[in-house]
């Protein structure tokens, strides 16, 4: 039989692969971003956001030596998560990720859904055009080939299969049209973390970031649970790990929230995550649904945070929480 035997939790931004000289120019991007919320979830403005922000930033967060000393710990969160991976002798990746409109689009946005097919594309000029220009020059980190990668197909239609035994209504996708490909989310993984030796994956895709269907903190832990005895119940010797893709807040760093979620995964506190205020789970604080999926699943192992890292590019506080964890 299958067994889950490592939950891991890793942000994806282009920050993470963004030289540490140039995170300047990320926050003068972010001045024009239509995705800035406050910390009760609301839409603001970059111009309102630096009147609310804490002097401290600007006197403390924005030296380059500051962003290159943030920027290594990134390098070695990304280490951790990719060592994990071979420490633990994985078969096959369970990838819980957001889709942004790149292969999954409003004419049909499932709220859940497993992709089966036998393989899955990778269209880099789909990260490139949809990017401001500055963030382009991370796109090294979502791979620069138009390529296919090997799908774990036969454990992700037993997972279809046993999610609707359980009541799961999950959608499914088996084939991509001509010139789409996988997410951001999924294609990280490549780029970042499987540091050349490609695992079969299940792409696990949580519509996190498009209301009104985003599933809630609630429904996305249960949706793990039920993940994991899909996994388990296959009847197929594999070591099986599960990761949760993005997050935690971003654009603008929300380092209550973050801590918040965190300490609820080490405690495994569900009560704690079941009720996140869902106006802060928006924009790309949204993607914490992902890690509270792979929670879920993971949730007869012990989470471990490797870095939490407050990542700010701009006096106005943009920029990110990412994170780092493990449950093993």
């Amino acid at each position: 039989m299958a067994k889950i035997v490592l939950g891991l939790g890793v942000s994806h931004s282009p920050q993470l692969s963004f030289p540490a000289e140039k995170w300047a120019d990320l926050g003068r991007a972010d001045q024009t971003s239509p995705h800035l919320i406050d910390g009760e979830g609301r839409h603001i403005s970059y111009q309102e956001l630096l009147k609310r922000a804490d002097p401290r930033i600007a006197s403390e967060e924005m030296s380059v030596d500051v962003f290159k000393s943030k920027f290594e710990r990134l390098q070695k969160g990304v280490a951790a998560v990719s060592g994990a991976l071979k420490e633990h002798k994985v078969d096959i990746l369970v990838v819980v990720g957001d889709d942004q409109e790149e292969l999954i689009h409003h004419d049909n946005m499932p709220p859940l859904m497993i992709y089966w097919g036998d393989t899955i594309p990778s269209q880099p000029r789909i990260f490139k055009e949809n990017v401001f220009p500055t963030v382009r020059m991370a796109a090294w980190a979502y791979g620069t080939e138009e390529t296919s990668y090997p799908v774990a197909s036969k454990l992700a239609k037993h997972l279809i299969e046993d999610l609707m035994e359980q009541g799961i209504d999950v959608a499914y996708g088996k084939y991509v049209k001509e010139g789409m490909g996988m997410g951001h989310a999924f294609a990280f993984m490549y780029g970042r973390i499987f540091n050349g030796a490609v695992l079969p994956i299940v792409p696990v895709l949580v519509n996190t970031y498009f209301p009104p269907n985003q599933p809630s903190p609630k429904r996305c832990y249960q949706y793990g649970q039920a993940l994991r005895r899909a996994i388990e119940s296959w009847n197929e010797d594999a070591r099986v790990a599960v990761i949760g893709s993005g997050g935690l807040s971003h654009f603008v760093v929300d380092e209550a929230l973050d801590r918040r979620i965190l300490a609820a995964f080490e405690k495994r506190d569900t009560k704690a995550l079941f009720g996140l205020p869902l106006p802060l789970l928006n924009s790309g604080n949204s993607e914490a649904r992902n890690w509270i999926v792979a929670a879920g699943t993971a949730e007869h192992l012990q989470f471990e945070l490797i870095d939490y890292v407050a990542a700010y590019r701009s006096p106005a506080g943009t920029g990110g929480g990412w994170s780092f964890g493990r449950w093993r």
